[in-house]
């Protein structure tokens, strides 16, 4: 049977962090929610939704640039990640037992640009909840890239048409969380 599990930054993480011209930076999602349904005969399909304005670096200029320039926070409030699949030990994830890795296979879209993203994952079941963490190693620079200025934030401006499409940034972004129990919304 299919059941629904809440994704919550009250029970969870989102962290990034990566290489700039001359430093590194790190961040997180200030909140966050979702959801992702679990069970032998479930979809295995959800979603997480950040609101753009609470990225943050915890340095407020460089995160006002980030919100306008990078991310557009006005004309794009949202990030999403939308779960099409999970596959690996699916039959674990869905046994409510033990422990096990998965792949989150889905879309990501960050200020209307939409690539796909798989995530290698942890779960571990405590009980009736489950605990799921990911990481993803490298992020297309598309998706960070500037749209409306030549400005150069972090490694991922653009230098030339050729090149946007080619340029990928270093970086890494982890995503954790307890999902709660059985059937919470």
């Amino acid at each position: 049977q299919a059941e629904r599990f809440a994704i919550s930054h009250s029970t969870g993480k989102i962290r990034f962090h990566m290489e700039a011209s001359l430093h590194e930076i790190d961040g997180a999602a200030e909140s966050f929610s979702g959801g992702i349904e679990l069970g032998p005969e479930s979809s295995h399909q959800g979603e997480i939704t950040i609101p753009a304005v609470g990225l943050t670096t915890h340095l407020k200029i460089r995160d006002e640039r980030m919100r306008e320039h990078v991310l557009h926070v006005e004309k794009y409030p949202t990030i999403t990640y939308r779960i099409r699949s999970i596959s690996g030990d699916v039959a674990g994830l869905d046994s409510g037992t033990g422990s096990g890795e998965v792949q989150l296979n889905g879309d990501l879209t960050v200020a209307g640009v939409t690539e796909t993203l798989n995530i290698p994952a942890a779960y571990t079941w405590s009980q009736s909840s489950v605990k799921l963490v990911g990481k993803v190693t490298t992020v297309a620079c598309p998706l960070m890239q500037l749209r409306d200025s030549t400005k150069q934030i972090g490694t991922c401006a653009p230098r030339g048409p050729a090149q946007v499409a080619e340029r990928r940034r270093s970086g890494q972004g982890t995503i954790q969380d307890g999902l709660g129990t059985r059937g919470s919304r």
